[in-house]
């Protein structure tokens, strides 16, 4: 099982299987920040919107490489990309962050010899997420293939720092994940990007919103094609 918290800004929150903190943001963002205890907590730059991760309790590994990680209940890869259309030249470089999540064998039923036939078997491909950071431009048709297949995108969709709504929908059409989460948007933790509905009119999915995602509740294949607007944990300065 899969549980995820939208924070609030670019920051989300994997409950479970493992605690995770995606780019804490710090007192200018808001004095708000939910008691977490993490075990691994990744920065996709070192901004003060992004890497705050004084913030967040527990013993953790930080994660601000492009390097690949295993961990006992996920595997966590970084891409290297951009902050800007420049190169890096304006804002500097961006982490994207892929989190694989090993999908549990089918549970064998009492009685049953040799377990859960093979049409009903999981398929080998892990359970993916992938935080786009403050990505700042589109990704070549080489880089989205590296990226592989992707279940769950976090995109950020404000432009002025990031990708603007436009880009957002059409790296989100390039990638084709099966659900999107907009983040990075005006709200009143930031009020200087684009608003989530610039977004939305572009996005061509149909919208659900939720206050958490668990996702060992969701069929994907159903789910398929969705855009999901998270209600954030923190809302006010």
């Amino acid at each position: 099982m899969v549980k995820l918290y939208w924070i609030g800004h670019a920051s989300f929150w994997i409950k479970e299987p493992v605690s995770i903190v995606m780019d804490p943001f710090d007192e200018q963002i808001s004095s708000n920040f939910p008691k977490i205890r993490a075990k691994i907590v990744t920065e996709s730059h070192q901004h003060f919107d992004h890497a705050a991760h004084k913030r967040v309790g527990g013993s953790f590994e930080l994660l601000t490489k492009p390097e690949k990680r295993t961990f006992p209940k996920v595997s966590i890869e970084g891409f290297p990309a951009f902050h800007d259309k420049e190169q890096g030249m304006k804002r500097g470089r961006n982490i994207m962050f892929k989190f694989s999540f090993p999908k549990a064998p089918t549970p064998q039923k009492e009685g049953e010899q040799g377990g859960a036939a093979p049409e009903e078997a999981p398929a080998d491909a892990p359970f993916t997420i992938l935080h786009a950071g403050d990505l700042g431009h589109l990704l070549t048709a080489e880089e989205v293939q590296a990226l592989g297949k992707i279940d769950v995108l976090c995109v950020p969709v404000g432009g002025t720092y990031t990708l603007d709504p436009q880009e957002a929908a059409d790296f989100t059409s390039a990638l084709n994940p099966n659900l999107v989460i907009p983040m990075h948007f005006k709200t009143k933790l930031m009020d200087n990007v684009a608003e989530l509905i610039q977004f939305l009119r572009v996005c061509d999915r149909p919208v659900v919103r939720r206050d958490s995602l668990n996702f060992s509740k969701i069929n994907m294949e159903k789910a398929k094609g969705y855009c999901v607007v998270l209600t954030p944990l923190v809302f006010e300065k």
